[in-house]
């Protein structure tokens, strides 16, 4: 025999063994199909098994016939009862099987009910329900990892409407929609809002704004970041407000229910006036903070504060500051519902036109919807 065929025969039987050790556990269900792969937990209501061919899947324990493990796996058969066993179902028999003695031989075989087990790999599913726990109540901001295979979306919608009928008749709506894009090492922030209000039938307030931000973290404190906003706010007396920024930014604190981080940078700021129509054109400085904040399971308190000198015109004369505050509360320890508080300050102090009010402010209570 030749060389070059003893090693071809060699490959083939060290890839037979290769593939011969690999784990597959076997899932009958009761219509008799069956489907193969590696099982992770079992629980009360699911079964979840990883597979090759369709990633992961999660059954309803109800339509399942039997389960079959490679390799013995720990159990849990009742209350504080937990040991380690290789289940076995026989399909022709339609009967269950558990290994209590050695894994790879049969013996020790007692024949069981599939309903008698109430979770498999208990461990796991404990440590599943603690991580998923400790999410529920994390800031989606916190995390530094290295890698895009991190990607997570988070992000909620809020809407408020209130009014009054009698001497006066007022309507107020406000409407927004933010999500929030994190692979632990970046960032995308995007927010649209819109905010109307009107008394005995007059427009009092009209804001429309949009705006997307972007960082990237350098180290586990440092990061850059460029945004962009749009605005329109009639009151305001802004057709359009465009303001482009980039800079650094530092995390003072980042921690998994508390953020605190600061921002300074440089940018380009576009106006159009509604009144006028006149433009103008400005460089501008912007420096700021973000804090975050949970409180037990239930209060998300969080403060947004920026400051935009106009570096091309007196900066000393004309800036303008913004301060958003809010406070979230869950609705019946709802993971997705609550109801959220918000005060919003808007300063400009220096208005193009005399007859706009320096000082803008909007108070608004919501209802948000997270996903």
């Amino acid at each position: 025999m030749s060389d070059r065929m003893r090693i071809a025969l060699s490959g083939l039987a060290i890839l037979g063994v290769t593939t011969g050790s690999a784990v597959a556990d076997t899932v009958y269900l009761k219509g008799g199909s069956q489907l193969e792969g590696q099982v992770q937990t079992m629980t009360a209501n699911k079964l979840t098994l990883d597979t090759d061919y369709a990633d992961t899947l999660t059954l309803d324990r109800d339509t399942l016939a039997g389960v079959t493990t490679d390799e013995a796996v720990p159990v849990a058969l009742g209350p504080n009862q937990t040991s380690t066993v290789r289940l076995a179902y026989d399909s022709d028999a339609e009967s269950q099987y558990a290994y209590t003695e050695d894994a790879q031989q049969e013996t020790g075989r007692k024949r069981i009910e599939l309903t008698s087990v109430d979770q498999l790999r208990p461990q796991k599913i404990a440590e599943n329900e603690r991580q998923t726990e400790a999410k529920k109540y994390q800031l989606p901001e916190y995390a530094h990892e290295t890698g895009p295979d991190n990607v997570a979306w988070s992000g909620n919608g809020r809407l408020g409407i209130n009014g009054s009928r009698g001497n006066s008749e007022n309507t107020n709506i406000l409407a927004s929609i933010s999500a929030l894009r994190s692979t632990g090492l970046t960032r995308l922030d995007l927010l649209a809002s819109a905010n109307m209000s009107t008394s005995d039938g007059d427009k009092t307030e009209e804001d429309y704004l949009g705006k997307a931000s972007y960082e990237r973290d350098l180290s586990r404190r440092l990061f850059m970041f460029a945004s962009q906003s749009l605005e329109h706010d009639r009151f305001q007396n802004y057709d359009l407000r465009s303001r482009t920024l980039a800079g650094p930014g530092y995390f003072v604190v980042r921690q998994p229910r508390l953020i605190f981080k600061l921002h300074g940078g440089l940018g380009y700021e576009f106006t159009k006036y509604y009144e006028s129509g006149q433009s103008e054109n400005e460089m501008v400085a912007a420096a700021g903070w973000h804090y975050g904040e949970l409180f037990g399971d239930y209060l998300k308190l969080t403060h947004d504060f920026d400051i935009y000198p106009q570096l091309t015109d007196s900066p000393t004369n004309n800036f303008s500051l913004k301060s958003v505050l809010a406070a979230t509360v869950p609705i019946a320890d709802s993971s997705v519902w609550a109801v959220s508080a918000q005060l919003e300050n808007d300063y400009n102090n220096n208005p193009k036109d005399s007859d706009t009010d320096k000082l803008d402010t909007i108070y608004s209570l919501t209802l948000q919807r997270s996903f």
